[in-house]
């Protein structure tokens, strides 16, 4: 058998139709850069203290009430990570959850609307970690 000339033959070989297949192919040539685009838009938990204690970062806090409960950054507001909503004025947003991952979707809902936002990496354990302030719920 000879070696495919392209991403897309090679593909196209294992059953899928070569439209499917082209599609597939252009995935993959994008794929480190999307994974760029991700990585700028996470921001370390060290950094997110230090920007936070500079007061340049509105924080959106994208978990559920029951996980609020638990701890939440001084001066954050409870939004959806489906809708996010920003109070009035804002400048830098900062995205935060659990782990990072609905921070992560909504930092991008907010820039796809124009918004200057990020996602906490590795979310509240991360920052928690750290050594972030945090305020503990009353049990």
């Amino acid at each position: 058998m000879t070696r495919p000339r392209c991403a897309t033959t090679a593909i196209a070989r294992r059953g899928l139709t070569l439209a499917a297949a082209g599609a597939i192919a252009a995935l993959i040539a994008r794929a480190p850069m999307i994974a760029a685009r991700l990585h700028a838009i996470k921001l370390p938990a060290d950094e997110a203290r230090s920007a936070l204690d500079a007061g340049r970062l509105v924080v959106l806090d994208v978990r559920t009430d029951r996980e609020r409960a638990g701890s939440m950054i001084p001066g954050a507001v409870a939004t959806s990570w489906r809708r996010p909503e920003l109070p009035g004025e804002h400048g830098e947003v900062l995205a935060v959850c659990s782990h990072g991952g609905r921070s992560l979707a909504a930092a991008i809902a907010l820039r796809r609307r124009g918004i200057d936002a990020r996602s906490l990496r590795g979310g509240m354990r991360a920052y928690e970690r750290d050594g972030g302030a945090v305020h503990l719920a009353h049990r």
